[in-house]
């Protein structure tokens, strides 16, 4: 056995130590007093988080939670650092962590129905979040086409104002669903307070028992000078407000300058299908997209009436189609190829030896234009009235164009001379211009001064009846007008005093301030011009279609505004611009005033290629004075591509305003089951099918780019292979002077081998089909229409063993001036070796059936 050792005195010690240190840390006063303390109120934070954050407030029928995940919460007091007790005060849930005031859900800022009208609101609070009263309000749902419905609403006091204008229609209760609310789906529209006067209300759309769209995610209130509702678009991809996917971004709607937005969205599930929506409101308004596709729409003025339409789809196309019927509003345009060719345009007076050199310079390089501008000056104002030296130029450029069959198209604004003629006083007369406390205002725009027609009276239009008459007599144009400076503008810098309203945003303030007309201005139609001023260009523009067809110029005018960004943004707003029923507007190659990188100008006569009108001063076409040789060349061959492409552009823009099919749209809106394809910036479809790959970088030779599908897509420009990527990306080369164009599988499109000087001239020149067929498990197709005019068009199909044309006709002698005009060959892609199969066969013979020997 072993001894049992004695204890160790140095252990003894030890523990001693160790048991004093301990008490002496214990009785520390910072750990006696400090540290709990800090506990305790550590505790105490954490509690009011988690109250705040899972707080429910409930009264009578109201249930309220706080306990929403931070992309659905919607500010109590945008714009504005709040505490705590701000927040509280106004009975709204306050997040300690992000200091952000927020509404519950449902709000308690809303409105239950009227118990003697059901048309009529009622608000749930008598006083909004800013201290102001709510307003009662008016609501009643139309139902205009199968897949349309218009939610509209008035503030109450401005329906009995104006109840002689507007026919409020009785919605019963047990009516309030639109049963069998499109054809081909399951869609129906219900307003969801039809058994409660206590609760809410709100508009749901669903399909089946699946929710699209819905106002019950946020507050509605309505003051004297402010208004908010809100569009929950469900599980979607959300497209709109002249931009890309929009999740998380703040817009602000304005008719000025980058205010030139359309308050519109494009929803694609992920099933494909379409839901639209179109804000249809005059005054200013912010628009806020939270990541969880909830829209906030902030009205910062009266709510005179608001009108909110719905389209619904089973495509995406078809939502885009309901926008285009929603546009045209019963103007029926058409297309036309005397202006898809270059438009040259300088922006000084030029002589008639200038313009000779120019026409010399482009038919060297073998390029092709159609028309020409002596100055965008020329005729800025349609009451410009000429002197006798302008006449005189005028008359010797017609000449010359003329027999180079060119002609001269004219930009327009609606701006009024001022001092130059009689017009000016002659509406001022008749109370027709925009008028401050002094009289009609006077402003300024490029050193000339302007007034300003009150587009929104319909005097004002027959005004301009004889002035538009007198201006394309005078000026011996085709009847297509370039439209410039849409919105109202003024150089004045005249200081606004903006009445006292509920709520600006900082964003809206500085651009309703910035290079535009006085916000206190007021007309014979509206006591504020500032509520109505959204509309001002789309007035005008509703009267220049009468009279005849039209493009608005996309304008930029800061020198920071012409690099790589306004390259990007300009592609951005032409690929969503079809998203909602819009063709893209016509833009300027590079720069207007000042030299552009050659880099950067050669890639955006890239992008050009896909735009259906274009422009350029003459330092910026090939062989002009800001240009490099090199440069030059490049830009040839770009413009080479766009005009061997010129009757596909063609059939794109026919088909755009036959049937509302887009001409530029993100690659998800044909294939909407690839999520990785919801939004890429340097790619897009033109028409339906070119795949194109633009380079928006400097110094960029390749390109990212998502191939979606299951067959390969083939280069236009040497037939070369790519292959899908299967959800993720490739590089594709790209050299100076070029753009990916990769034609999609199972599709054919025509292309002019030898493209002549005009769009016109191309047109009618021989031209070849290329075809990528699609083949599956051994059976190939394709397909593909060329238009000849908006009711007719050639329908192509090809297979393994034969080749069918077939003319469509919707009316007698559509081809009347295309006979001559033939088909050579056609280049299938996809076999081992590109295989030609000659035609020879004119363009407008019907019913062709060509084998192909296989």
């Amino acid at each position: 056995m072993k001894p049992k050792l004695p204890p160790d005195n140095n252990d003894r010690s030890s523990h001693k130590f160790e048991a004093k240190l301990k008490d002496r840390i214990l009785f520390l006063p910072v750990t006696k007093y400090v540290l709990p303390t800090f506990l305790l109120a550590a505790l105490l934070l954490t509690g009011v988080y988690l109250t705040m954050r899972f707080l429910t407030i409930s009264e009578n029928h109201f249930n309220g939670t706080c306990e929403v995940p931070a992309s659905y919460q919607v500010n109590c007091l945008p714009d504005r650092q709040t505490t705590y007790e701000e927040c509280t005060e106004i009975e709204c849930c306050f997040d300690a962590m992000t200091k952000k005031c927020y509404h519950t859900v449902p709000s308690r800022y809303g409105y239950t129905k009227d118990s003697l009208n059901p048309n009529f609101l009622q608000p749930k609070q008598k006083i909004s979040p800013f201290g102001s009263e709510n307003k009662p309000v008016a609501v009643y749902i139309e139902k205009i086409a199968a897949e349309h419905i218009r939610i509209n609403m008035t503030a109450l006091q401005q329906l009995q104002k104006n109840e002689h204008d507007l026919k409020v229609e009785n919605t019963k209760h047990s009516e309030n669903a639109f049963q069998n609310f499109s054809t081909y789906s399951t869609m129906t529209i219900e307003v969801e307070d039809d058994s409660d006067l206590e609760s809410l209300f709100s508009v749901t759309l669903r399909r089946g028992s699946e929710l699209v769209m819905t106002t019950s995610k946020g507050p509605l209130i309505v003051t004297e000078t402010y208004w908010e509702w809100n569009l929950f678009l469900g599980n979607s991809t959300v497209y709109g407000l002249n931009s890309a996917e929009l999740n998380g971004t703040l817009h602000w709607i304005y008719n000025n300058e980058e205010g030139m937005i359309i308050p519109g969205f494009l929803g694609i599930t992920n099933d494909g299908k379409g839901i639209g929506c179109y804000v249809d409101y005059k005054g200013p308004m912010e628009i806020e997209v939270l990541q969880s596709n909830l829209i906030i729409l902030r009205g910062i003025s009266a709510l005179e009436n608001l009108s909110i339409n719905i389209f619904s789809g089973e495509t995406p196309q078809h939502v885009t189609e309901r926008f285009l019927m929603f546009w045209r509003n019963d103007h029926t345009a058409t297309s036309t190829s005397t202006n898809l060719g270059l438009h040259i345009c300088p922006e000084k007076l030029t002589a008639i030896e200038d313009v000779n050199d120019m026409i010399e310079q482009m038919e060297n390089r073998g390029i092709t234009w159609d028309s020409y501008c002596i100055h965008r000056k020329f005729y800025d104002t349609l009451d410009r009235v000429l002197d006798q030296d302008e006449l005189a130029l005028l008359a010797n450029i017609q000449r010359v164009l003329t027999l180079k069959r060119r002609t001269i198209l004219h930009h327009v604004s609606n701006l009024c001379s001022y001092g130059r003629n009689s017009l000016a006083s002659e509406l001022g007369h008749l109370s027709l211009l925009l008028e401050s406390v002094h009289g009609p205002y006077v402003g300024v725009y490029e050193k000339e001064r302007v007034v300003y027609p009150n587009w929104f009276d319909k005097l004002t239009h027959q005004k301009y009846d004889t002035e538009i008459e007198r201006y394309f007599q005078a000026s011996s144009t085709s009847k297509f007008l370039y439209l410039r400076d849409l919105w109202a503008k003024d150089d004045s810098n005249v200081s606004m005093d903006f009445p006292k309203l509920d709520y600006i945003p900082k964003g809206l303030y500085k651009l309703m301030s910035k290079g535009s007309i006085p916000i206190d201005l007021f007309s014979s139609t509206d006591r504020f011009h500032y509520k109505v001023h959204n509309y001002f260009a789309r007035e005008f523009q509703a009267f220049i279609g009468k009279h005849a067809q039209s493009t608005e110029v996309e304008l930029w005018t800061e020198k920071s505004n012409s690099g790589w960004v306004a390259l990007r943004k300009i592609l951005n707003r032409g690929i969503a611009s079809g998203l909602l029923g819009k063709m893209p507007s016509a833009i300027y190659m590079c720069s207007v005033s000042f030299p552009a990188d050659d880099d950067l100008c050669q890639r955006w006569y890239g992008i050009g290629v896909a735009f259906p009108y274009l422009l350029a001063v003459p330092e910026n076409i090939p062989g002009g004075g800001w240009l490099s040789d090199g440069t030059s060349k490049y830009i040839a061959r770009l413009l080479s591509l766009r005009a061997k492409l010129t009757s596909y552009q063609h059939s794109t823009i026919t088909e755009y305003y036959s049937r509302g099919a887009p001409i530029l749209v993100p690659t998800y809106f044909h294939y909407s089951d690839d999520v990785s394809l919801k939004y890429i910036e340097n790619q897009f479809m033109w028409g339906d099918s070119i795949l194109v790959g633009a380079v928006t970088l400097p110094n960029t030779f390749q390109v990212q780019m998502h191939i979606p599908g299951a067959l390969p897509w083939r280069h236009i420009q040497g037939g070369g292979e790519v292959q899908p990527t299967g959800g993720i990306s490739t590089s594709i080369s790209v050299l100076a002077g070029e753009i990916i164009t990769l034609l999609r599988p199972g599709h054919i499109i025509p292309v002019h081998e030898t493209p002549g000087l005009t769009s016109t001239e191309t047109r009618l020149s021989v031209f070849k089909l290329i075809c990528n067929l699609a083949c599956v498990d051994g059976n190939c197709h394709a397909e593909g229409k060329i238009y000849y005019s908006r009711d007719a068009f050639l329908h192509i199909s090809a297979n393994d063993t034969s080749i069918v044309l077939k003319s469509v006709f919707a009316k007698i002698k559509e081809c009347s001036d295309q006979t001559k005009v033939l088909i050579s060959f056609m280049e299938i892609l996809g076999h081992e070796s590109i295989t030609h199969i000659n035609l020879n066969t004119s363009f407008c013979d019907v019913d062709v059936i060509i084998s192909t020997g296989n």
